[in-house]
């Protein structure tokens, strides 16, 4: 057998943060000796290179203008995506889903009239779960011959999906690929002085997108009891709020009496910002209710970050409680407030930062990513 030829569309890319997966695992599948073609948006600033061509078709798709416009250049950017496919010879193809509407059920259709055949990772189980789908969505679980997922949770509640519709499509567990190629530790003192914040403080960050299920309520709640036993914390809160309004925090900051403890930075995080964030926290905080797999908690760990993290299953699945991290029980503002302190305070902490960043080499590693897709990919060539 030649070369592989690996083919993905998504059209997120540098959008939304996916550019980072997109070159792990493109670059990644290149050292298992593939040739990757990658179709995604403008907005990822990475380019081609050998064997990893990155084709920027998705031009104008997001953003705020005309609706009707950014459709027809999606359909577009879609059909020159699948016509460059069927030319190189491509019969399967590697799509991501984060949503299941209009744009995703047009893709699947427009990839099987092409009889191109589909491998999709799902990265929210949750759009599908409840006790009935939408025509839409079954449609699309209908389309792929095979579903990916990052860890065992998600295919508990994806095979839950498919078996209540029918359908028994093979679900392969592939661990989330490692921030280590992209991230760069920085001294905590030039971090600080970059984003003007205290250098006399013990920085707690709660970092990435503002919305229910992330559990900012729950963090403020322990921050009033960690502001009394640990005078020197402050909470950095850095992200842009998500179909959420920042008001109902701010009046919990309010009624918390916690103000002067939390430096909130609502706002977009660029990319040319997040090492600074990373390296001038003393802990990362994730106070999740409910997830399927956190690149908050990847990314903090390949920092060598001390995270403190739900006793979710999905996190349980990546921390060793005291060994590469500190874990809570969810949604127990008392309980992650003591963690916080243990954390803070931890006489193993340079121990946990080590063992963090061994972690993701040793078990999220791009190359040995990339060989598990290339597996399940070379089923259907």
């Amino acid at each position: 057998m030649g070369q592989l030829a690996y083919f993905i569309i998504e059209p997120v890319g540098g959008h939304g943060g996916m550019n980072y997966y997109n070159t792990g695992l493109g670059q990644g599948l290149v050292w298992n000796d593939a040739c990757v073609n990658l179709y995604t948006c403008p907005e990822s600033q990475e380019q081609s290179s050998n064997n990893f061509t990155i084709n920027k078709f998705f031009k104008g798709v997001y953003g705020q203008s005309n609706k009707f416009l950014r459709f027809a250049r999606f359909i577009v950017a879609l059909l020159r995506s699948i016509v460059d496919i069927k030319k190189k010879g491509g019969k399967t193809c590697h799509l991501h889903f984060f949503q299941y509407a209009l744009l995703e059920l047009i893709t699947c259709r427009l990839l099987r009239l092409s009889r191109i055949k589909i491998i999709a990772t799902i990265h929210d189980v949750e759009s599908f779960a409840g006790a009935s789908l939408t025509r839409t969505h079954a449609a699309i679980l209908r389309a792929p011959r095979e579903f990916i997922v990052h860890n065992e949770f998600s295919r508990r509640e994806l095979q839950g999906v498919l078996a209540a519709q029918g359908l028994k499509t093979n679900i392969t567990v592939i661990p989330h690929g490692n921030y280590l190629p992209f991230v760069k530790r920085r001294e905590g003192v030039i971090s600080r002085r970059r984003l003007a914040l205290p250098e006399d403080k013990k920085i707690i960050l709660f970092f990435g997108q503002i919305k229910k299920v992330k559990g900012l309520d729950v963090l403020l709640n322990a921050m009033q009891i960690v502001a009394k036993r640990e005078p020197q914390a402050v909470l950095l809160i850095a992200g842009k709020v998500w179909k959420d309004s920042f008001q109902g925090y701010e009046s919990l900051i309010k009624s918390n009496n916690i103000s002067d403890v939390v430096i909130p930075h609502i706002r977009y995080i660029k990319d040319e910002e997040v090492d600074f964030y990373y390296s001038a926290a003393d802990i990362v905080v994730l106070p999740y209710k409910k997830i399927y797999q956190s690149g908050v908690l990847l990314m903090a760990m390949s920092y060598g970050c001390i995270t403190v993290s739900s006793r979710l299953p999905p996190m349980v699945e990546v921390v060793d409680e005291n060994e590469n991290g500190f874990l809570f029980e969810t949604d127990n503002p008392h309980d992650l407030a003591q963690q916080i302190i243990n954390a803070l305070g931890s006489s193993t902490a340079r121990h946990i930062s080590q063992r963090a960043r061994t972690t993701m080499v040793e078990k999220h590693d791009w190359s040995l990513v990339a060989r598990q897709h290339i597996k399940v990919f070379e089923n259907y060539e």
